[in-house]
């Protein structure tokens, strides 16, 4: 079974609060989009698990390096050193082993989607992953029961289960659905080049209170967007990584109607009312576009 787990933006996210188990809340809503990897699962006779991952580095000490890029994490020192940690699709798969009576299975991983940059594949391929598993062993899972699985994998993850627009509270595990719809738009998604530690990220936001009602904000048009509908995280990164300004400048100045930060980061997405032709992107950016 071969199925395609896709990336999500954040329209709008607020930190609100620091709960006492250290954990923040959060609003936000999260949108689907179609930047895809691949993911391939082939049962096994017996229940051993291969997995094999194309198209990402190995990458496993990320989350204590802040903000590096690819490059400055190489040279750190030798990224062949250690075991490498499981990635979320494997943990997702022994998780059904572990609940359900499941064979084994050979699982490729080919990515597309870039890693650390507020896109959320990860938790996509994980999701999917569940998903997968459900289909392919007619477990008859519901979707609550599957959300439930995905929340012990990471935050993001019950979000791709249904996979569809969310208002997103707490600690992103409280989900309204949304009947918002951008057909017709187009999406502009520019990677920088450099990642994002969600746990550097949170070590330095400072929660403050709601400004504006982001389920009425969302109804109205992009000029009320630009103007109530903000990330937290934008100018904390921009602090230390002002590329991250120049390209939403470009993506502005070349017609997007919103332009924002996704996630933690570091990717900017610029939504646009026609296709966008003739933007100059710096050439290490790795940036696609989206019909909505």
């Amino acid at each position: 079974m071969i199925e395609f787990p896709n990336a999500k933006i954040n329209l709008g996210l607020n930190v609100t609060r620091k709960s006492e188990d250290g954990f923040h809340e959060i609003e936000s809503v999260f949108y689907p989009v179609n930047w895809r990897d691949s993911l391939e699962i082939s049962p096994r006779e017996d229940k051993t698990l291969n997995f094999k991952a194309e198209g990402m580095e190995r990458l496993p000490n990320f989350e204590s390096n802040d903000l590096v890029t690819k490059d400055e994490f190489l040279a750190s020192g030798d990224p062949e050193e250690g075991p490498t940690p499981p990635n979320l699709v494997e943990k997702a798969y022994a998780l059904m082993q572990k609940h359900y009576d499941i064979p084994g299975a050979d699982i490729i991983l080919k990515k597309d989607i870039p890693m650390g940059a507020g896109l959320g594949g990860g938790s996509s391929d994980a999701a999917f992953t569940l998903k997968m598993v459900n289909k392919l062993y007619d477990l008859n899972l519901s979707n609550e029961k599957l959300e439930e699985h995905a929340a012990t994998l990471g935050s993001d993850c019950p979000f791709f289960i249904q996979n569809r627009p969310m208002y997103v509270t707490g600690k992103g595990e409280k989900m309204q659905p949304l009947d918002l719809k951008l057909n017709g738009f187009y999406m502009v998604l520019v990677y920088p080049g450099f990642h994002v530690s969600t746990k550097w990220a949170y070590s330095k936001i400072v929660p403050k209170p709601v400004e504006a009602d982001m389920l009425m904000v969302i109804k109205q048009d992009f000029p009320q967007w630009k103007k109530h509908l903000k990330n937290d995280f934008q100018p904390l990164v921009i602090k230390e990584r002002d590329y991250l300004l120049r390209v939403i400048e470009l993506l502005n100045n070349n017609g997007s109607m919103y332009t924002a930060m996704t996630g933690s980061g570091s990717t900017v997405y610029g939504i646009f009312s026609e296709f966008p032709e003739g933007i100059q992107f710096h050439p290490e950016d790795t940036h696609v576009t989206l019909p909505l």
